[in-house]
């Protein structure tokens, strides 16, 4: 920065002086935290309240034509605030307009009415059908283009099955720095996307960076082919539907030390969170440390879902909105893992553990989470852990409801429920069926 010319101008040349700024000019570090402050300020004195679990969000509880005995289900106002983009949800259009007219007297603002696009993300809303869907179809379309896959063969599914890396790559085949760069850029494009609306990505995306350091020619390989994947499915999305009374559920799995990256045993562990009928939460990452068997990665991975539950059980429960009811259900295909999250005594090798992981089995006894059994071809939280192929890829994506935007689908449904109990009842008369000779 520069002294602006002026007052300042008799000063001599041999003096340092020092400039006191009475408002943040745009451009510095203190910037962004001014403005955050400023704004909260401006929202408080009109009455809204930060979320505690999300400091981007703000609701206003009003009890305006409402008995002073009546509990508060619902917020009357819900705004979402990203810089100086904001979004709000209203219980009428006078609490909007109302907001609006408040906000407008202390900041110059842009009305742009009703949401149909926001952060790249593209919002269709049917009043009739009780339908919102959101997708990032043209995002998806300008990311082709920019890096020159507009024009490529599509693919069915956006990793091979087969595809085999290793931790530690040799110096000599690591990309020049211009590769690196265009790696870098093609796998942040392809991050912004999955966690926006497209969840199908989630662990192509999650393996790519892994090497955003030192990538080489498969890696430049394996981002391409997720480009030509987005070239045969840019329209798909998420619906959430306004007559779906499912509860909260979510599915967990996990890839005991996943073969696709080799180099350091560790597992991948992934998740999804369900509500109104499509995708709120997901999730595949690499777990913190290495497992010595299937049944504690699947112990790792409930651990991980089960936080993710906490928090939007939290979330919603500040809103309060009555949109859900405990136990929530979480959905594993691993009987050893839900075992010892219910009779820890059973498990004596597992005492090695990390005790922190030990927090789901206090969950499971207070009834917030209920763990409940699924087959593998059913978990919808197999495509977060590994790579598959043409079929079972096709499976997981009507599972996780990333379906067509022109397409109606279904409704998302958590599976009926099997206890345990019952599971190894099934599994044991399974296993004393005679086998027929031919």
């Amino acid at each position: 920065m520069e002294i602006p010319k002026g007052p300042f101008d008799d000063v001599p040349d041999d003096k340092d002086i020092v400039c006191h700024l009475l408002k943040s000019l745009y451009g510095l570090k203190q910037a962004p935290k001014i403005w955050f402050d400023t704004l909260r300020t401006a929202l408080e004195e009109m009455g809204l309240r930060r979320l505690d679990t999300e400091h981007s969000v703000y609701v206003l509880l009003s009890r305006e034509g409402k008995k002073p005995q009546s509990v508060f289900i619902g917020p009357d106002l819900v705004i979402a605030v990203y810089v100086d983009d904001i979004m709000m949800i209203g219980r009428t259009n006078h609490v909007i307009q109302e907001f609006k007219r408040l906000l407008n007297k202390k900041f110059d603002i842009k009305d742009i009415g009703e949401a149909t696009d926001y952060l790249g993300i593209q919002i269709e809303r049917d009043k009739a059908a009780g339908t919102l869907k959101i997708h990032q179809t043209r995002y998806i379309k300008a990311l082709l283009k920019k890096y020159g896959m507009d024009e490529c063969n599509p693919t069915r599914t956006p990793i091979p099955e087969a595809t085999k890396l290793n931790v530690d790559e040799p110096d000599e085949q690591i990309l020049k720095q211009d590769g690196i760069l265009r790696y870098q850029s093609i796998i942040g494009s392809l991050t912004f996307a999955m966690q926006g609306t497209r969840a199908d990505l989630a662990y192509s995306v999650s393996l790519c960076s892994r090497f955003l350091a030192r990538p080489t020619a498969p890696h430049m390989g394996l981002a391409k082919g997720v480009l030509r994947y987005l070239k045969g499915a840019t329209d798909l999305g998420i619906t959430y539907r306004r007559d779906c009374a499912e509860n909260l559920f979510a599915y967990t799995d996990s890839n005991y030390q996943d073969r696709t990256l080799s180099g350091d045993g560790r597992s991948t562990s992934g998740y999804g969170l369900y509500l109104a009928g499509g995708l709120i939460s997901w999730s595949s990452r690499r777990q913190h440390c290495v497992t010595t068997s299937s049944t504690e990665a699947e112990y790792i991975g409930q651990a991980n879902a089960i936080k993710q539950i906490i928090t939007a059980t939290q979330f919603l429960l500040e809103l309060r909105l009555p949109v859900f009811h405990t136990p929530v259900k979480l959905y594993a295909d691993n009987t050893s893992s839900q075992s010892l999250a219910y009779k820890p005594a059973a498990r004596p090798r597992a005492s090695h553990i990390d005790a922190a992981m030990h927090f789901q089995r206090e969950k499971v006894e207070t009834g917030l989470v209920d763990i409940i059994h699924v087959a593998s071809g059913d978990n919808a939280a197999d495509g977060f852990t590994k790579p598959l192929n043409g079929v079972k890829f096709r499976r997981f994506r009507e599972l996780i409801q990333e379906v067509p935007r022109t397409a109606t689908g279904g409704v998302t449904r958590a599976p009926a429920s099997c206890s345990r109990q019952e599971w190894r009842r099934q599994a044991h008369r399974w296993r004393r069926r005679p086998v027929k000779k031919r």
